[in-house]
């Protein structure tokens, strides 16, 4: 009663058919952006474009996970990005655009 066992992953992906070349392990990129002297429109604009690109399509196996702080006392933005070096590097070039439009 109450025993428990321990599987190897290997051992576990055996069993269920997966390759090893299926479960490389991938990269993943954490990004911290800060963005000074943030007005209301700028605010909407990265929060809409950028928890857009997040909800987009989305890799199963390596997601894009976007946090947004904002200080309203401090008019500051901090964008936290997590996720697969391009998908993180795409989300990167969309702040860019919104800071300079």
């Amino acid at each position: 009663m109450g025993k428990q066992y321990r599987i190897l992953g290997t051992d576990l992906d055996a069993l269920a058919g997966i390759s090893v070349a299926q479960t490389l392990p991938q990269a993943r990129v954490t990004a911290v952006v800060d963005i000074p002297d943030v007005d209301e429109r700028l605010l909407r604009s990265l929060t809409a474009t950028l928890m857009g690109a997040a909800a987009g399509p989305a890799r199963r196996d390596n997601p894009l996970s976007v946090n947004l702080a904002h200080d309203p006392v401090h008019r500051t933005l901090k964008v936290i990005a997590v996720g697969a070096p391009s998908d993180v590097a795409g989300l990167l070039g969309l702040v860019d655009t919104c800071l300079e439009g």
